[in-house]
């Protein structure tokens, strides 16, 4: 709150007289405020308006008085009189306005009040000096009384924001870990404080452990998706299947940041979603899926599953390839490679050499010495799903080291442009 004129301190009889002079214009001057804010601010012009009014105008009267006992006296904002400020402020908040209304009222009144005054004095020949006292008390006044709506309409904001900030993290958090079957009797009443309509389906967003709120701008999110970005494993959850808007949205918020988004589940299994996405992100980082910053699960279901058991992976990889053990690595090479396309495209000679770009006649002759490996296996159905899983995780694994060994060697090669150190 401003600090009460002091040079108002000592009243002299000019003030007093000045006072005499306007208290009996308060009354016509409350009403004409009330009617040139009703005019001017669209937002004011059903509430202003009729009986419901005289509240309002009986606190602008009740304002004006204080405002001529401020300047003749320096006489602070009576509890009273500021207790109906700060419920101005409120109301605000409550009917869902911003501040710009309410401080465009105010701006109108100090406007009012002062061309009121102004014309009264004028008349009575009031000294200048006395008039720009008078003024500077109005506008000082008015920017006491703003100052009051202000700070009850903000303690209001960040009272309601934070008690509803925390129903959504606590939503978030016992959406991620309740029980399925216990999530939408125990939900019902978090999700209407939280203003979250639960809904059939989610999906979940896994960001990088690299994001670090405290120095990053928060991103632009859409009003429905529960966020909790604070935590050493940043997550989100949205609500429905995300459209390719939605992912866009993400991406263009998130630009920069590494984010893997889960399947879309069944509400109850959110926390199956938030796994899901975990775990494509933890495969990303090691190098096994898309170099994309960021990607979706669903397009690499296969692939996790394949290597969601590393130990029994190990296990069928050795036993399903162990026949080509005693081949050298080319060739070895050749002929895994060649056999999972062959697997692949149903035993389609021409088909396998599109896609390898060889001689078909290479493919028949890499097939006769696979067939001489695997004698009478080739057309069992169960021999071919296990090899196919086996030399898909082959090729994951060759990939994943490939890349690692680029990125080392990356690291590592020198910069021939640099001068060597001195010896």
């Amino acid at each position: 709150m401003l600090e009460p004129r002091h040079e108002a301190l000592d009243p002299s009889p000019a003030a007093i007289d000045i006072a005499a002079l306007l208290y009996p214009e308060l009354a016509a001057l409350a009403v004409e405020i009330v009617d040139q804010i009703r005019e001017q601010i669209p937002e004011y012009a059903v509430p202003l308006g009729g009986a419901s009014s005289a509240p309002i105008r009986n606190g602008i009267e009740e304002g004006l008085h204080q405002l001529l006992a401020h300047f003749i006296i320096g006489t602070p904002i009576e509890n009273r009189n500021a207790e109906f400020y700060r419920r101005l402020g409120r109301g605000e908040f409550r009917e869902g306005r911003s501040l710009d209304a309410l401080q465009a009222a105010y701006r109108i009144s100090a406007r009012v009040t002062w061309r009121h005054f102004a014309q009264a004095g004028h008349k009575a020949g009031v000294s200048p000096r006395l008039m720009y006292l008078l003024a500077d008390n109005v506008f000082a006044f008015t920017e006491e009384m703003a100052a009051l709506s202000v700070s009850a309409f903000t303690e209001l904001r960040d009272l309601t924001t934070s008690a509803f900030e925390q129903s959504r993290q606590r939503l978030l958090r016992l959406l991620l870990t309740e029980p399925a079957q216990a999530v939408r009797t125990r939900l019902a009443d978090l999700s209407l404080t939280a203003r979250w309509p639960l809904p059939d389906s989610v999906a979940c967003v896994a960001i990088s452990e690299d994001y670090d709120a405290s120095r990053m701008i928060s991103p632009a999110l859409d009003a429905d998706i529960l966020a909790d970005l604070q935590h050493p494993d940043p997550c989100l959850l949205i609500p429905h299947a995300p459209s390719p808007a939605r992912f866009h949205n993400l991406r263009r918020a998130f630009r920069g940041v590494e984010f893997a988004l889960g399947p879309t589940v069944p509400l109850e299994d959110a926390a199956h979603s938030l796994a899901l996405a975990r775990q494509t992100l933890a495969l990303k980082s090691q190098g096994v899926l898309s170099d994309e910053e960021h990607i979706r699960s669903e397009d690499h279901l296969a692939t996790m599953h394949l290597l969601r058991d590393d130990a029994i992976m190990r296990v069928l990889y050795r036993r399903a390839l162990a026949p080509f053990g005693e081949l050298k690595k080319e060739q070895r090479d050749r002929l895994c490679e060649t056999l999972l396309a062959w697997i692949s495209t149903g035993g389609s000679v021409m088909e396998v050499a599109a896609l390898l770009r060889i001689h078909p006649q290479t493919v028949r002759y890499r097939m006769r010495r696979i067939e001489e490996i695997f004698p009478d296996r080739l057309n069992d159905p169960d021999w071919r799903f296990e090899m196919q899983l086996a030399l898909r995780a082959r090729q994951l694994t060759l990939h994943c080291r490939r890349r690692k060994q680029s990125q080392t060697s990356g690291r590592r090669r020198p910069n021939t442009a640099s001068p060597r150190p001195a010896r």
